[in-house]
């Protein structure tokens, strides 16, 4: 999707737009409990459903084991719970709820922009990109999934931001003022992307990864590496 969206903006008389990869500070754990119960009941999750899961994280404790010795058990009071089949799902529910609060708080023209398509947002689990191509659409938005965030706990790591302008330039900045310095790529779902829309540099990459895996796993790989490590190299090419 990140691509195709490079790709109208490199065409025709498109103005161009900007990614900006966000980046959240521990988000599993961060959630505020509450606050997640909020959100399920706004997403319509039944009432008898919502009280098992209160009482799923009601009172939990939890301990550090390590060399053998256990700490103290202390209260845990946010976070979901890793390693439960339910968390991903309950975090994909909040996070659906953020992002709706953080449209709800837009300014009438950048709701125009989103509702147009001029301003957009790509969630996969906590992994959140924003693509606009005004320079004020895009930082409302920034700010406004910052607030949104906030009042289910979870906080943006600004300083690990990632922008990439194509056929664009703007200047977006951070609460204390401090410009986001952009890039020609950023890497989105362990992918690169690149400005350019160029796939060449990550194709090559994956398919020596996969080579690398094949030379590690396969009986034909370890005679081939035996023989000498260019025998690899010139098979792939």
């Amino acid at each position: 999707m990140v691509r195709r969206h490079i790709e109208f903006s490199k065409i025709g008389n498109n103005s161009g737009s900007t990614f900006v990869a966000l980046d959240w500070k521990k988000a599993f754990d961060s959630i505020n409990v509450e606050a997640m119960l909020t959100a399920l009941g706004r997403f319509g999750i039944p009432t008898r459903l919502l009280a098992i899961i209160k009482n799923i994280y009601t009172n939990r404790m939890f301990c550090v084991a390590d060399g053998g010795q256990k700490s103290k058990e202390r209260p845990q009071k946010s976070g979901i719970a890793q390693g439960c089949p339910l968390s991903p799902f309950l975090f994909i529910m909040v996070m659906t709820v953020v992002i709706h609060d953080a449209v709800g708080l837009l300014s009438e023209q950048s709701k125009l922009s989103f509702k147009n398509g001029m301003l957009s947002i790509l969630l996969y689990a906590d992994d959140t990109l924003i693509y606009g191509r005004n320079q004020q659409d895009v930082q409302n938005l920034l700010n406004a999934v910052a607030t949104a965030g906030g009042q289910v706990g979870m906080e943006l790591h600004w300083d690990k931001f990632q922008v990439m302008h194509v056929n664009n330039t703007m200047q977006l900045f951070t609460p204390h003022g401090e410009e986001i310095q952009a890039k020609d790529n950023l890497v989105y779902l362990g992918a690169t992307i690149s400005s350019t829309g160029n796939i060449h540099a990550e194709l090559n990459k994956r398919l020596g990864h996969a080579w690398g895996e094949f030379c590690r796993y396969t009986k034909y790989g370890s005679t081939l590496q035996s023989t000498s490590k260019g025998s690899c190299k010139s098979t792939r090419r």
